[in-house]
């Protein structure tokens, strides 16, 4: 019986079983992945908020749009509805993010870190669009719009890719 066990480290010498210790089990790398995508996976009340929020940010955008293309006759009163859909997309932003399982927030850092920088430059934004509407300066909230309708672009795809990350479709997105 002595040398029984040092036959059963011989025959291991240089193969990893992927076990953490001789009594534990080798460790699935898939089941390891699906464990890790069921911890990100979005409930379905958040796929409901996710639907809105995107929803909220195509609407901003296509605002945004037809300022650019002078489709709204008036430039001063088509910035009012643009601004109030950014307000909308604040809070539904909000809302989304606020829902996150401790787990979301820390496996999905680093898409949602992006999404961060591109918000806050939304919100620079939109700070500057109701400046100019204030200033009922139309050359301005062209260029502001122009601007906006490119970051909500970037935006929307970064929506995607947290959507990819989450096991949202696009059908259940809102897309």
């Amino acid at each position: 019986m002595a040398c029984a066990p040092a036959v059963a480290v011989g025959q291991h010498r240089g193969h990893s079983t992927g076990a953490t210790t001789p009594n534990e089990p080798p460790v699935d790398e898939d089941l390891t992945k699906f464990a890790h995508a069921v911890e990100l996976q979005a409930s379905p009340r958040q796929v409901l908020h996710f639907g809105q929020f995107t929803q909220s940010t195509g609407a901003a955008r296509k605002k945004a749009q037809a300022i650019v293309n002078h489709a709204t006759a008036d430039v001063l009163h088509g910035a009012d509805p643009l601004i109030d859909l950014l307000d909308d997309l604040q809070w539904e932003g909000t809302r989304f993010f606020a829902s996150f399982t401790q787990m979301q927030k820390s496996g999905l850092k680093p898409v949602t870190k992006k999404l961060g920088k591109t918000n806050d430059e939304i919100k620079r934004q939109a700070k500057a669009l109701q400046g100019a509407r204030a200033a009922a300066n139309e050359g301005e909230i062209l260029a502001v719009s122009a601007k906006l309708d490119e970051t909500l672009a970037k935006f929307e795809g970064q929506q995607k890719a947290l959507a990819r990350e989450m096991g949202i479709s696009d059908d259940e997105s809102g897309e």
